[in-house]
């Protein structure tokens, strides 16, 4: 269980929390692509949620490259998605 802020509330979360390090939230496309090269446990699936259409059209064609069996997504505005 996880209190987070959300909404402009802490509210109770029934999820497990974790700590990326290495990632900036002002990283370019290369050092997107780097941060994934360099993850030791491969995720099996990203989504691109940030960045223009194109800029995140471009992300998605690098990174199944050195993803071994993940998926790459882009969700569309606005869609609801189910987490595991």
């Amino acid at each position: 269980m996880a209190i987070l802020p959300l909404d402009g509330k802490r509210r109770n979360i029934n999820a497990d929390t974790h700590t990326i390090s290495g990632y900036s939230a002002h990283a370019d496309q290369k050092d997107l692509v780097n941060f994934v090269n360099r993850m030791q446990q491969k995720t099996n699936e990203i989504r691109i949620i940030h960045g223009n259409t194109k800029a995140k059209r471009v992300l998605k064609k690098q990174l199944p490259k050195l993803l071994t069996e993940g998926k790459t997504h882009i969700p569309t505005k606005m869609a609801c998605i189910k987490l595991h």
